[in-house]
């Protein structure tokens, strides 16, 4: 498995287990409060809460097995964008309160996949969310909030949370590029540090005198082959002794 793929993996775990923690936070303290029971289809939550973890369980088992990750993870994020509007219809359609949902999934999009994934996940919760609120306005589903909108609250609510989607989708999508840029350039510094240390430490042991290194109070920091031999003292010996002790005796 490729690092891009092992990477994407982790984001892919972080992301089941975010759903987990959200979904027993946010129904939890719900039930709790009883924060649902105003609604008349409020019994439908506790099936989309248990839908929810049906639904994580599934991804923990094919996790290891699915290849295709990307397409594993559009579907994840894709399932979670519709239980969403099932989520907002159930809490009052165009008065939910719990649109923010669908902003958080757009977000995970772009941190998880890229800035593209969190412009498809817009796009889709655009498009559900005003399917959505144009049935209530047609009457084809019935409203379930207490106050029903006026046509032009209803057109109001979708070009609001579009432009509000495509935002966030533009915002997080750049944060996450710039994010991911940064660790690319701090592994590649990272790694030439690494072969000048590998570098620097080939010539020192190759080195025909010998060479040992000493901090401000004189512990020995590093001591090459050569000073082993003329010395007569293995390094394992001496490193982090004080040198004044060795060369003493």
């Amino acid at each position: 498995m490729s690092e891009d793929a092992k990477g994407l993996k982790k984001k892919i775990k972080a992301l089941i287990i975010f759903r987990v923690i959200f979904v027993t936070l946010f129904f939890g303290a719900s039930f709790f409060f009883r924060g649902f029971e105003r609604f008349p289809l409020f019994h439908s939550v506790y099936y989309l809460a248990a839908s929810l973890y049906v639904v994580t369980v599934v991804y923990s088992l094919l996790i290891g097995r699915i290849r295709n990750l990307v397409a594993f993870a559009y579907v994840q994020l894709l399932i979670d964008v519709i239980s969403e509007i099932v989520l907002i219809y159930i809490t009052g359609g165009a008065e939910s309160l719990f649109s923010f949902t669908l902003v958080i999934t757009i977000i995970a999009s772009s941190i998880v996949l890229n800035k593209k994934a969190g412009f498809v996940i817009a796009t889709v919760s655009s498009l559900l969310y005003g399917i959505l609120i144009n049935l209530q306005l047609y009457n084809f589903l019935p409203v379930t909030g207490e106050n029903p909108l006026s046509f032009k609250d209803y057109l109001y609510k979708i070009f609001v949370y579009t432009i509000f989607f495509y935002l966030t989708a533009y915002l997080s999508g750049y944060l996450s590029s710039r994010l991911e840029k940064t660790v690319q350039k701090l592994e590649e510094k990272d790694l030439n540090l690494r072969d000048l240390e590998f570098f620097n430490k080939e010539v020192i042991e190759n080195m025909p005198g010998g060479l040992f290194t000493t901090d401000m109070s004189g512990k020995v920091l590093l001591f090459n082959r050569a000073a082993e031999r003329i010395t007569g003292t293995k390094r394992e010996e001496i490193i982090g002794r004080k040198i004044d002790s060795v060369l003493s005796s």
